[in-house]
């Protein structure tokens, strides 16, 4: 009888996904309510449809039993609540009020520069992390970032902002596309490099994801087109994201060097995985579907002990996320951070449970509730400012927090808020330093120029 249950419950979540996602990408809705559905749909739905397609979720790499349709339903009773929540953040009845404050607002006559803002200040952040993190000189990513950010203040603060600056920037380049404030071509373009760049410096695969949305948004009226391009490219990219871990792994640990980059992707390529499915591998590389296993451990973990973590790590976290262990060593450590220490021993491995599983840690079944109400605040908070750049930006926000974490949605909100200020405080001064500029009087050795020319004039045509 329960396996009846559980199948109808993914049937719903599949269904649901694949009909939400269709409609978003039709309607071309890209705003901080479609990132949560999305979100849901690509880290939820997908491994789900997978279940239903291959009889079972597994991940050898992370020790964790595998998920089959007839294991217990309290996870697919979960899951059907978190897709119930997610359906009413899509539909719920959003103000349409903006702020007054012109420093918080971006608009299309302001666009260009917004965009140059931004892609310099991510490129002066993205510099200034990668040398403070020290994989130039060697050693695991993982350990590298985690002594970076344990220990530096302005490393947590520079962190930070680069991180939703990698995440807002596809939506930044999306959005100016559709207001012709740059070309199709350029936008590509850009995106490739940027994308590029991304596996180099942070290491993270996501962010080649949110690019491909934005590809899908800008050649939106020939997706045909998109899609012949992308069913092509498929096999390469799907094949390159599964041994990515791996390589990713090997590239910095003896410092950067062409012939290291090198060895890595021979050592990733030539390695052969035979501990599961070819298909279910690309799967769980693709969607990182090992989540509803990470995901289904919390829930058995937080109901067996009931010793329930109340906001720790999503309100507490969020409220002092720029203060390094050094200054707090109490400081609450990430829900990602605890699961990864919690199923593999490691400090420096977070394992992702994707933003139900947090809310479950952190309130049980009322978890759900916690998250729809936290969405919808996010969302409302986004669309408040002038402008539809940020709203834009909001959309890939929403997104990546299925991929990271709830604090992540209270960090994104105050780096956009501080970079947004930031911008038109330095387009309020520039204008008045020209306004200035222009209004300087004239100096006795200018004036006698200009009545000499005047004089010379009036004589020529006298």
């Amino acid at each position: 009888m329960h396996t009846i249950l559980n199948f109808t419950f993914c049937l719903i979540i599949s269904i649901t996904s694949i009909s939400l996602s269709i409609r978003i990408l039709k309607q071309g809705r890209f705003d901080p309510a479609s990132g949560f559905v999305l979100g849901f749909c690509y880290f939820i739905g997908a491994p789900i449809t997978q279940l239903l397609l291959l009889g079972e979720i597994n991940d050898a790499q992370i020790g964790l039993p595998a998920l089959a349709i007839s294991s217990k339903t309290y996870l697919f009773a979960y899951l059907f609540l978190g897709c119930l929540a997610t359906v009413a953040i899509y539909y719920f009845p959003y103000h349409k009020k903006k702020l007054s404050s012109r420093f918080l607002a971006v608009t299309d006559n302001n666009l260009a520069s917004y965009y140059k803002f931004i892609l310099f200040t991510y490129i002066i952040l993205a510099t200034f992390t990668f040398i403070s993190s020290g994989k130039a000189a060697g050693g695991h990513w993982m350990e590298n970032n985690h002594e970076l950010y344990s220990s530096s203040t302005a490393a947590v603060i520079s962190g930070n902002f680069y991180n939703v600056l990698r995440v807002i920037i596809p939506g930044v380049i999306l959005y100016s596309h559709s207001k012709s404030v740059i070309s199709k071509k350029s936008a590509t373009i850009v995106l490739i490099i940027f994308s590029a760049l991304e596996l180099v410096i942070s290491s993270n695969r996501i962010i080649l994801l949110f690019s491909l949305i934005a590809l899908a948004g800008i050649y939106r009226v020939q997706m045909k087109r998109f899609i012949l391009i992308a069913a092509l490219m498929a096999p390469l990219l799907l094949e390159f994201n599964a041994l990515f871990p791996m390589i990713r792994g090997l590239m910095w640990s003896e410092g950067a060097s062409l012939e290291q980059t090198k060895y890595a992707i021979e050592t990733g390529y030539s390695t052969e995985d035979t501990s599961e499915s070819k298909i279910g591998k690309t799967f769980n590389s693709a969607f990182e579907s090992s989540n509803i296993l990470v995901m289904r451990y919390a829930l058995e973990k937080y109901q067996r002990t009931e010793n329930y973590l109340l906001g720790e790590t999503i309100y507490i976290k969020s409220l002092t996320f720029f203060l390094p262990k050094t200054l707090w060593e109490n400081k609450p450590s990430s829900f990602n951070a605890r699961m990864g220490y919690d199923i593999s021993g490691s400090n420096v491995l977070s394992l992702n449970s994707t933003l139900l599983g947090e809310a479950f840690g952190n309130f049980s079944w009322f978890g759900a509730f916690i998250y729809l109400f936290n969405a919808i605040v996010f969302c409302s908070a986004l669309i408040l400012p002038k402008g539809r750049v940020i709203t834009y930006a909001g959309f890939f926000v929403a997104f990546a927090s299925w991929r990271f974490e709830f604090s992540f949605l209270a960090i994104s909100i105050f780096s956009i808020a501080c970079i947004t200020v930031a911008f038109n405080a330095y387009r309020s001064l520039a204008k008045r330093l020209l306004i200035r500029k222009k209004r300087k009087p004239i100096n006795s050795h200018d004036k006698h120029k200009v009545i000499s020319q005047e004089t010379k004039s009036t004589n020529q045509l006298t």
